[in-house]
């Protein structure tokens, strides 16, 4: 009963993340950048998410030009630091070829709205946020972040991406990210080797991941695969505890169900601790 109480949870917590909102909440709020109050009321509030305007804040703060796609509901700014794409729909932007992740881009009224932590992010800024006032305060970097070439580390990249998509093609972005979450754990671990091709091809206890014994861990990822990789390696985590998954109808060692902590499931896979 509490597996199925979870399982209730987790489906309407995905069903609010992935419905197209066509207005924002009713609560008011003030979002302050560099110290100024920037904007305020009642249209930038949804599902505990401060959002902003994804033109004017790229205008504003970072002098960039801004072009829209309504074939693909993409917004995309450019300046000489960064260049920022946002599509409605989607719970990520991509900045100079990364990947953050926070929460659904929204379109209102014609307007992509974005996670105002995602925006501040992409321009090396900080963010705090005020409970009592319902304040979001922020602050603007100097400059666009590093590129994805740069900053993701190509080698934890190849492997993160390939067991991602080895074990879990048919998954959700968000259950894609779960299971790099595992190996991302494990690397921090003490009780796991230290990188994220030793933990995946770690035997100590047996081969720990089917792909590897099957050989599928060989296999161009998806493109949906690397991307779930790139949001890991940002430091996005789905939960820091989960160090195993199973598919409970495919498994055939029943190890993880008997000695470990369930923890949730997302789509076919059951987590643990």
């Amino acid at each position: 009963m509490k597996k199925a109480k979870i399982l209730i949870i987790c489906t309407v917590m995905a069903l609010i993340l992935t419905m197209q909102s066509a207005a924002f909440g009713t609560r008011s709020v003030t979002v302050k950048i560099n110290g100024n109050t920037v904007y305020q009321g009642s249209k930038l509030f949804l599902n505990g998410v401060t959002y902003v305007p994804f033109r004017d804040f790229y205008e504003e703060y970072e002098g960039a030009s801004v072009s829209w796609s309504s074939s693909g509901a993409r917004a995309t700014a450019r300046s000489g630091d960064v260049t920022v794409t946002a599509q409605s729909g989607q719970s990520y932007i991509v900045a100079n070829g990364r990947y953050i992740y926070y929460a659904k881009n929204i379109n209102v009224g014609g307007r992509v709205y974005i996670p105002l932590r995602s925006a501040i992010k992409t321009l090396n800024g900080t963010t705090d946020w005020s409970q009592s006032s319902y304040t979001a305060y922020a602050k603007t970097g100097s400059g666009g972040i590093k590129s994805g070439d740069s900053y993701y580390d190509q080698t934890d990249l190849y492997w993160l991406s390939r067991i991602i998509s080895a074990e879990s093609k048919g998954e959700s972005l968000y259950g894609k990210i779960a299971v790099g979450n595992v190996v991302l754990n494990r690397v921090k671990s003490a009780s796991y080797p230290g990188t994220v091709k030793e933990v995946i091809f770690d035997t100590k206890h047996g081969v720990q991941f089917t792909p590897v014994a099957n050989g599928t861990i060989y296999d161009e990822p998806t493109a949906e695969s690397i991307v779930a990789a790139k949001i890991c390696l940002e430091g996005y985590t789905v939960n820091s505890r989960i160090m195993y998954f199973m598919n409970e109808a495919l498994s055939t060692n029943s190890w993880i169900s008997q000695n470990c902590k369930y923890v949730f499931s997302i789509g076919n896979h059951d987590f643990y601790a």
